[in-house]
């Protein structure tokens, strides 16, 4: 049989192995964690530094809105395992922590109470068009973009208020840290910025983000 198409809960395309896979599933019970990666495709190609910056969003925050944390902690332990495909232990910790697959897929669980967790591709496995960081960074650099100076509203967690600094549209996240170094005297080696719940990678252009007008910049410091 051929290969499954479908659509992950990140709207991002998704490829099963086979239907081979789940052929013997039967949707709506527990089933065992099935032993392969999903294989899916980004929208946007990503590196190393936005994946695990996407990662550490995601698994940060997501209990602030669902689910028990204690769910969600073994739920990233079992991920990382899958991935590092020790299927053993994911299957241990999940069945530890009462953790049940309908499909067999983490993209989908519940634990004993019912209670549904929906977990990214991103988080489970890499996309198949990764891009390479050097490659990024070259690509970053070279291109030309021109403009008037932006004004960005950061809002910084040390302070707990809003900022702006005003940059050129060529420069670079790492540049925007250094300038809240100079202004606000904090460590530009411990700012993690997100911008639309994306954790920005040092080496982005700030002129190819699109910012909104009055849109506000997280800052965290830690």
């Amino acid at each position: 049989m051929g290969n499954c198409f479908g659509t992950s809960p990140g709207n991002e395309p998704i490829f099963f192995p086979g239907d081979e896979d789940l052929q013997h599933v039967t949707l709506g019970q527990d089933q065992p964690l099935i032993h392969g990666p999903v294989i899916w495709v980004s929208e946007t190609p990503l590196t190393e530094g936005q994946l695990r910056g996407k990662r550490d969003t995601f698994w940060e925050t997501a209990p602030a809105y669902d689910g028990r944390k204690e769910i969600w902690d073994a739920l990233k332990v079992a991920a990382e395992a899958a991935e590092e495909e020790d299927y053993d232990l994911a299957q241990a910790i999940l069945t530890g922590a009462n953790i049940s697959l309908p499909t067999g897929r983490l993209t989908e669980v519940y634990d004993e109470l019912g209670t549904r967790y929906v977990i990214p591709n991103y988080c489970l496995n890499r996309p198949t068009n990764m891009q390479d960081q050097e490659n990024f960074k070259t690509t970053s650099q070279t291109q030309n973009i021109t403009g008037e100076q932006l004004t960005l509203k950061i809002r910084l967690s040390t302070l707990g208020k809003d900022v702006k600094i005003t940059v050129n549209p060529n420069d670079t996240v790492l540049h925007v840290k250094h300038k809240l170094h100079e202004l606000h005297n904090v460590d530009a080696t411990k700012i993690k910025m997100l911008f639309s719940g994306t954790v920005l990678a040092d080496s982005i252009v700030v002129g190819q983000l699109k910012i909104p007008r009055g849109f506000v910049i997280q800052a965290f410091v830690g």
